[in-house]
């Protein structure tokens, strides 16, 4: 084989190898860990509060080739909870990277808490934004924490569906 064939197929090697998830589309699931760094709560006339979280998420998926897998950044977010301490609402955001410097973010949303389906938290998230090779990100999914560590972390599971352009 001659070098000129050899540098075209090793330059289609790596320029594909390096195109990450363009035209991409999918769905997978994962787990996601988040560590406490900063938790307020202002309680509210009517017995019931209002928590602030600023955290670290760490997201990995059951196939490497998900956006979400083995990405890592800071969240932030507010829980509404009655006066029993049930969360009844709440939202926020994540801004995550890859090992490679690429990222994007996310909103996430409470959409249920302390019942029979739902012991701890669920909700749904989607995707908003992205850099690098995640320019163009969309989609969405839902989570579950499955493991709550007082007022230092939780940890759970997360479904997703996505695509590249």
């Amino acid at each position: 084989m001659s070098k000129k064939v050899l540098m075209v197929c090793v330059a289609i090697v790596l320029t594909g190898s390096m195109m990450g998830f363009a035209g991409d589309s999918g769905s997978g699931t994962g787990y996601f860990t988040n560590h406490f760094q900063d938790v307020s709560m202002t309680e509210m006339p009517d017995g019931s509060a209002v928590q602030l979280i600023h955290y670290s998420n760490l997201s990995v998926a059951d196939d490497a080739d998900n956006p979400s897998a083995e990405t890592a950044g800071e969240c932030v977010g507010t829980l509404r909870m009655n006066d029993a301490g049930v969360v009844t609402s709440g939202s926020g955001a994540c801004f995550v990277k890859a090992a490679d410097g690429h990222g994007f973010s996310y909103w996430w949303e409470v959409e249920e808490s302390g019942t029979a389906d739902c012991p701890a938290m669920c909700g749904k998230w989607s995707y908003y934004g992205g850099f690098g090779r995640f320019d163009g990100l969309k989609g969405n999914g839902n989570w579950e924490v499955t493991s709550q560590f007082g007022q230092t972390g939780s940890m759970g599971t997360w479904t997703n569906t996505y695509s590249m352009p």
